[in-house]
């Protein structure tokens, strides 16, 4: 009977083993499985894929590449294309200054210094009686522009190729300008008005005083 009984006890444990055998498989699964956070959609992730870039853990179907190559989330592969396409969009804007730049050389041509220019005067700087283009010669080139000067000094600033148009004939010389004098281009366009430029003179005396001068500006 006792070996009976120890037999029977046996069969019993055995049998009680092997039904929680699959309980503590399943147990020690779970406890070995990680579960993360996918950087991309925010969802729980039971992977194992990082990405190759950030190093943070992603589903398969939020991630570029293949399991043999690199593997990366969409997060960084976007902003790799956003940076190509930058630095693409910076070398086409240089190429495209260079083309018009080129274009304008070959549609303007170089001036050389002595040759006489027409530059067009706009219309607040222009009387009804003045002319359209205001006649100088070159006097310099420089890197950025042109300078420019008439009988009276020279214009201030710089003036680029597509300010004016080369003249056909030459009535100022070189040698003729005011290098000591630099004057504005308003100044200028009156110096060679026969109506003394845009707008007028008006003095600032009252009307019961006696102005001092003839239609010109009271001191």
């Amino acid at each position: 009977m006792p070996n009976e009984l120890s037999s029977d006890n046996l069969k019993q444990h055995d049998e009680e083993s092997q039904l929680n055998a699959p309980s503590n498989q399943s147990e020690t699964q779970e406890t070995e499985l990680d579960v993360h956070v996918c950087a991309v959609c925010e969802n729980l992730c039971f992977s194992n894929i990082q990405c190759s870039t950030c190093a943070q853990y992603i589903h398969e179907l939020c991630s570029k590449g293949n399991i043999s190559d690199t593997i990366t989330c969409h997060l960084c592969s976007n902003e790799e294309v956003i940076r190509n396409e930058r630095r693409h969009a910076s070398d086409s804007m240089t190429k495209q200054a260079v083309r018009m730049r080129n274009l304008s050389e070959r549609v303007l041509t170089e001036v050389d210094v002595g040759a006489n220019v027409l530059v067009a005067i706009p219309h607040v700087d222009r009387g009804k009686g003045d002319p359209r283009n205001l006649m100088a010669v070159v006097t310099g080139k420089e890197e950025h522009g042109y300078k420019l000067g008439i009988k009276d000094g020279i214009l201030r600033g710089l003036y680029t190729r597509n300010q004016f148009e080369l003249s056909d004939s030459n009535f100022i010389a070189i040698h003729c300008v005011n290098y000591d004098n630099e004057i504005s281009f308003r100044k200028a366009v009156s110096k060679v008005s026969l109506c003394d430029g845009q707008g007028y003179t008006k003095c600032g005396c009252s009307a019961s005083d006696t102005c001092n001068g003839d239609h010109t500006m009271c001191d």
